[in-house]
């Protein structure tokens, strides 16, 4: 869809200062009632072409920048990684 709007990629996660997790592949996390919740976003990631070397870059860039966030926005409600 990126490629064909032109639009921008922008990573985007949140956390929660209390929460369920669950015990799925990603870890979801479900916040609880009146928990108060962290939205972290990243820098957009721009897709320019749809070659298979420029799609393994962007998916290796996007993984590390969500992880990044995802890190700081745990640190911020003091969730234990």
């Amino acid at each position: 869809v990126a490629i064909k709007t032109g639009y921008p990629i922008v990573p985007v996660t949140l956390s929660a200062t209390r929460h369920w997790r669950f015990k799925s592949w990603d870890r979801f996390m479900l916040p609880k009632l009146f928990s108060r919740i962290t939205f972290v976003a990243g820098e957009p990631i721009a897709i320019t072409d749809d070659s298979h070397d420029q799609i393994q870059q962007i998916t290796a860039v996007l993984e590390a920048s969500l992880t990044q966030i995802t890190s700081e926005a745990d640190r911020i409600s003091g969730v234990a990684p």
